[in-house]
């Protein structure tokens, strides 16, 4: 399985593979009223390849899930719901009617896309501390080698890689 893993991410850094391996962002909008940017969601297509490398790297990753990730962090964990994290603030603002000396206040803070925040080196970084620096060096293949295409009004734009922010 390893042998079949190297093969293929082997293929993908040579540069036919990379230009071969097309991802093509589409804009559909998420409502009617399309008033803002934010009012697209980019759709992407990869090819076989891809598909097949990213699930071989998360079989393998799920089984060292539980011991990388907190119990307090519940989104996107199989068998945890992210309605626990909304309960616990709504009982927050709950006891805020308790008659306290002083003033009560609660801070909403929006974490939209931390994702496209976060510095992709020091996510690296923080992987290779647990100690997966092959795994990690096959994530950046996969993020960092191929070459992207926007298709505008059935026109392509050049080739060019991918930087913070796409996905």
């Amino acid at each position: 399985m390893i042998s079949f893993l190297l093969f293929l991410i082997s293929l993908m850094v040579t540069l036919y593979l990379n230009f071969l391996l097309l991802l093509l962002l589409c804009r559909i909008p998420k409502n009617n009223a399309i008033t803002f940017r934010i009012d697209f969601r980019p759709i992407s297509l990869c090819t076989f390849y891809y598909k097949l490398i990213s699930k071989i790297l998360m079989i393998r990753i799920t089984i060292l899930l539980h011991k990388l990730i907190s119990p307090l962090q519940i989104g996107f964990v199989k068998g945890r719901a992210i309605n626990d994290n909304i309960l616990l603030p709504q009982e927050f603002c709950h006891d805020l009617d308790v008659k306290v000396r002083g003033c009560n206040m609660i801070v909403k803070h929006d974490v939209a896309k931390a994702y496209d925040n976060i510095d992709w080196n020091f996510l690296y970084d923080i992987i290779k501390l647990f100690g997966l620096i092959n795994f990690i060096n096959s994530i950046k293949v996969c993020i960092e080698n191929p070459c992207y295409c926007i298709i505008v009004n059935n026109k392509t734009t050049g080739f060019f890689k991918a930087s913070h922010g796409l996905r």
